[in-house]
């Protein structure tokens, strides 16, 4: 959210909302100030809400229901599931094509000539981010936690997606 300079007053969309990174995405542009709109499946929509996001459903239509609480566009599109739909979408609404981002798919960001980016992970980030967890700012959630046994049935659910929160592995 940094990199993308997220400010109070913008809108924006959130492509992969509850996921490990879009649900600390969500909560650092609503700290930020901006207005978030996050897809999501339906059954996730009360934790969307719970974010401080405003839930909409992926699927057939998502365009019209991303415009509905953007009539004015967006500000920023952040894409982390890597779907065709997202990225598209992303586009169809106004807003400044340099300000979307997809983490996940960089053959479609060169396709439609968007920015791709791997995030940072500089020191001063992960301390802003331990900071705020530790005093109870932000929800790390944890989606599931595996025995180092398991790598294979965690990267499995991992590229499956749909996951709430992080996979957590033993570091050792």
């Amino acid at each position: 959210m940094r990199e993308l300079g997220v400010s109070a007053g913008e809108t924006v969309l959130i492509h992969g909302a509850v996921g490990g990174v879009g649900s600390v995405a969500v909560q650092f542009a609503r700290a930020w100030g901006a207005t978030v709109i996050g897809t999501a499946i339906q059954d996730n929509h009360d934790y969307v809400r719970a974010l401080g996001a405003i839930p909409v459903t992926y699927g057939d239509g998502l365009e019209e229901r991303v415009r509905e609480p953007a009539s004015q566009g967006m500000d920023i599109c952040l894409d982390l599931t890597g779907s065709e739909e997202a990225i598209t979408v992303s586009i169809a609404v106004p807003g400044d094509k340099a300000r979307i981002v997809t983490l996940v798919r960089p053959p479609l960001a060169k396709q439609y000539g968007i920015t791709m980016t791997f995030g940072t992970r500089a020191a001063e980030t992960v301390a802003q981010v331990v900071g705020l967890a530790a005093r109870g700012d932000l929800d790390l959630p944890i989606a599931r936690r595996f025995a180092l046994a398991d790598l294979a049935e965690a990267h499995r659910l991992m590229e499956a997606g749909g996951q709430r929160g992080k996979l957590v592995l033993p570091l050792d």
